[in-house]
């Protein structure tokens, strides 16, 4: 189930560079999930804060090349940890740092599993 969902693909979604709002989670294990493409920023650093919580990692864009008889093309994906546990309810900022690459579009996922 997803749990929050943004689409960054404005420069105005983001203050001071970062897009930053609260979001309350339970008590559970949680795993990011990306729709990058090949415009997105090349690096994505996602914190998460709460009182009794505190994550934070630097995602980089890892472009995944296929071939066929015909043609060829990528795939695209976040590599970083993509998992969390959240040991109790409690309200977490999330902020999401696109490192400078404002104009590439990404979704950015929290599911929980």
């Amino acid at each position: 189930m997803t749990v929050f969902h943004v689409t960054l693909a404005d420069p105005k979604m983001y203050k001071d560079g970062i897009f930053s709002t609260d979001l309350s989670l339970d008590e559970g294990n949680y795993s990011f999930r990306f729709v990058p493409n090949g415009d997105s920023p090349k690096s994505l650093s996602i914190s998460l804060k709460g009182d009794k919580f505190d994550f934070s990692e630097n995602f980089k864009l890892v472009g995944t090349l296929h071939e066929t008889s015909i043609s060829e093309y990528y795939t695209w994906d976040y590599d970083g940890q993509k998992s969390i546990n959240i040991l109790e309810k409690q309200t977490i900022r999330i902020e999401i740092n696109p490192n400078g690459n404002f104009l590439g579009s990404v979704s950015v996922d929290i599911l929980e599993n």
